[in-house]
């Protein structure tokens, strides 16, 4: 049972580190918080949030095409976030 337990603790400190990287390279996604999300959303005249869990597999692949959304619709002055 020890071994299994260490094996899922080394899982999660692995995927904390690669979620971690990522957060910290720069992106047009922009991350809100419980306090940020109402002055940025009373701030756009259109702005499409995205709620993510770090977690889900499903947010995870999704990832790579939201930033692509991201970079060319700020092109026309609309901002994505999550």
């Amino acid at each position: 049972m020890r071994g299994l337990t260490a094996w899922i603790a080394a899982g999660v400190l692995a995927a904390l580190r690669v979620y971690a990287s990522k957060e910290e390279t720069r992106s047009n996604v922009v991350t809100l918080t419980h306090e940020s999300i109402t002055p940025f959303v009373n701030g756009e005249a259109l702005a499409l949030v995205e709620c993510v869990a770090p977690w889900c597999g499903q947010c995870q692949a999704r990832e790579p095409h939201y930033e692509a959304a991201a970079t060319a619709l700020l092109k026309e002055g609309i901002k994505l976030a999550k």
